[in-house]
């Protein structure tokens, strides 16, 4: 078996010093080009709108209610991710993305299975 003298492995990573420097620095400079120029940023966010009942004449909410919201969660998740609406986002935002590709970000979930929808 081989012994490595630590002397001698330092003073060849001392010679060897320059060389290194410059590598570590053409890499760091290399990823800052990528993030600042090359790299096109990506923004999430998200919004969240709850299925009520707006009824004036009752204050209470019954089983049927909260099934018929459940159910309306899946309704409002294909209207959101629609080609129409999608079309309009796209025209409004000013998005060079094909429809496909913004249907693909798009994601519209139940929060905890509760009344409540969540749009990212």
């Amino acid at each position: 078996m081989e012994e490595i003298n630590i002397k001698e492995f330092l003073s060849f990573i001392k010679e060897k010093m320059y060389y290194i420097l410059i590598i570590i620095l053409l890499i760091v400079s290399l990823v800052l080009v990528y993030d600042m120029v090359i790299k096109v940023p990506k923004y999430t966010t998200y919004t969240t709108i709850a299925l009520v009942k707006d009824d004036n004449n009752s204050n209470t909410l019954t089983q049927n209610d909260i099934m018929l919201n459940k159910n309306l969660i899946n309704t409002y998740s294909e209207i959101v991710k629609s080609k129409k609406v999608l079309k309009q986002d796209k025209k409004e935002l000013g998005l060079n993305e094909s429809i496909n590709n913004i249907s693909k970000e798009i994601s519209v979930s139940s929060v905890n299975d509760t009344e409540i929808i969540k749009i990212s």
